[in-house]
């Protein structure tokens, strides 16, 4: 830190994102094997503590312990119930902890949330801070931080949970591809999606093959454009037409795009 400030010629307080970030990452290396993890562990916390209040650190925190260090800030008991409290608020979600890796990563992710807020208090988490996070966080991590927001919200500390990224992806069910499919059964099919009980997953699975059936119906019943004029007899049909499908058969224009660009990445060369 000394030869930092000496080298710079400027006192550590007025360094940088950048500055801080350099002296951590190639001052360790310098240093025996054995003590580069407590020294960058040493200097992330003295980093932590005088360096800009900004999330710069975030970055540094891989190969580290983030639990370890807000335990060291924040205090360990601080950190246990804080994390006890959000697997509490889950459990009345239904989610329980399957596993030690689940367990660990939810406490790491935590311990990140609480770190750039700096503040061990959960009350203090916005909902804003989950969303700017979730961008810089790696993405194994995001689904833990979804979690924290839907017990969070069930705490009454935030107005709502981060929205599923997949959800987000996800185009509208009236923007899905329905070319070749009568008008009235696409009417049919997402009067079905919107009043449908099942979840969210489970219903876009089935809208897409209520979709193919329609295109199967105008190529070979064009006539046929409702449920009500459904029989028997071409329920059969049917029944036996799906046997003989293949993939990509009777499915959106999209869909057999992407699946020509995945063929053609895996061919050889």
């Amino acid at each position: 830190m000394l030869l930092e400030v000496q080298r710079c010629s400027t006192t550590y307080w007025g360094w940088s994102e950048e500055q801080w970030t350099k002296l951590i990452v190639t001052s360790v290396p310098q240093f025996s094997q054995d003590s580069n993890q407590d020294l960058r562990r040493l200097l992330l916390l003295f980093a932590y503590l005088v360096g800009p209040q900004t999330d710069f650190f975030l970055p540094l925190l891989e190969g580290m312990l983030p639990f370890s260090l807000a335990s060291t800030l924040f205090g360990k008991d601080v950190m246990n119930a804080a994390v006890e409290r959000v697997l509490e608020a889950l459990k009345t979600w239904g989610f329980e902890v399957a596993t030690d890796n689940t367990r660990k990563c939810l406490k790491t992710t935590l311990a990140e949330v609480l770190l750039v807020n700096r503040s061990a208090s959960v009350e203090q988490v916005t909902l804003e801070l989950l969303s700017t996070l979730r961008e810089k966080m790696l993405p194994y991590k995001r689904a833990s931080l979804e979690r924290i927001s839907k017990a969070l919200t069930y705490l009454g500390i935030i107005e709502g949970p981060l929205p599923s990224l997949l959800a987000m992806k996800r185009i509208p069910p009236e923007q899905m591809d329905t070319d070749g499919i009568a008008p009235e059964w696409v009417a049919w099919c997402l009067r079905w999606y919107h009043f449908s009980c099942f979840i969210e997953s489970t219903k876009r699975h089935r809208l897409g093959c209520l979709f193919r059936t329609g295109r199967w119906l105008a190529a070979v019943h064009p006539e046929i454009t409702s449920p009500e004029q459904w029989d028997a007899k071409l329920a059969a049909e049917y029944v036996a037409a799906v046997d003989q499908m293949k993939v990509g058969d009777f499915a959106a224009s999209e869909y057999l795009e992407r699946m020509k660009v995945e063929s053609d990445d895996r061919s050889p060369l």
